[in-house]
């Protein structure tokens, strides 16, 4: 009896002893991650301000590149427009 009694309070605390481990082993990655987060910051704040202004960059370029688009449909336009007046003009002239 005394046995069976010792060896159930020995099992209870080897599962206390492994709880203990599980959560120190938590306890641990958690700080971990958080020195890895901290470690890291300046680097991805860098990382975000490149970003940034690659993204400003990129807008103003697409910007540019509407309008150029824009002036170049219209300067077409305006091609077409004089070429078939002057047609016209030269048809009127030879008739």
């Amino acid at each position: 009896m005394k046995k069976l009694l010792k060896s159930g309070i020995d099992t209870g605390n080897k599962v206390k002893a492994v709880r203990e481990v599980v959560k120190t082993y938590n306890t641990q990655k958690q700080d971990m991650y958080d020195d890895t987060a901290e470690i890291l910051k300046p680097s991805i704040d860098a990382q975000k301000s490149v970003k940034e202004s690659i993204d400003k960059k990129h807008d103003k370029v697409i910007e540019q590149l509407q309008e150029n688009q824009k002036a170049l449909t219209e300067g077409i336009g305006n091609i077409v427009e004089a070429s078939q007046r002057a047609i016209m003009f030269e048809a009127r002239g030879t008739s």
